[in-house]
């Protein structure tokens, strides 16, 4: 198990996930409003059986710490359960969580790609 947050480096994301530092926090930056927006709809969705706040809460608060290990993930083709081992998670969330990742990821990545999926 380590620290996300110590290995999230500008001298260190290249290494892990295989994209420079500054493309790393430029994709960042364009997957927070997506994300918060795409949350907001599963969220406030019609059957919902519990109150807003009253779930659990993510392990992994910063997009950084998402999208570094979901890059990770896939550079380095290791399966879902050491990636759940490494940060103390369990393999079921780890798999939503990617899958989530995974719908706007094309989205932040080219705004246009998302007409032709």
């Amino acid at each position: 198990m380590f620290n996300i947050n110590e290995i999230i480096k500008p001298e260190l994301v290249q290494v892990f996930t295989g994209i420079e530092s500054k493309l790393f926090e430029r994709l960042v930056e364009r997957l927070v409003p997506i994300w918060e927006s795409n949350e907001r709809k599963r969220l406030c969705r019609m059957r919902r059986i519990r109150a807003i706040g009253a779930g659990g809460r993510y392990k992994l608060q910063s997009m950084s710490a998402k999208l570094f290990l979901y890059l990770f993930y896939c550079r380095h083709y290791t399966n879902q359960r050491v990636v759940a081992g490494l940060c103390n998670m369990n393999q079921s969330n780890i798999s939503r969580l990617f899958g989530r990742l995974e719908r706007i990821l094309a989205q932040a990545a080219d705004p246009g790609l998302h007409n032709f999926l």
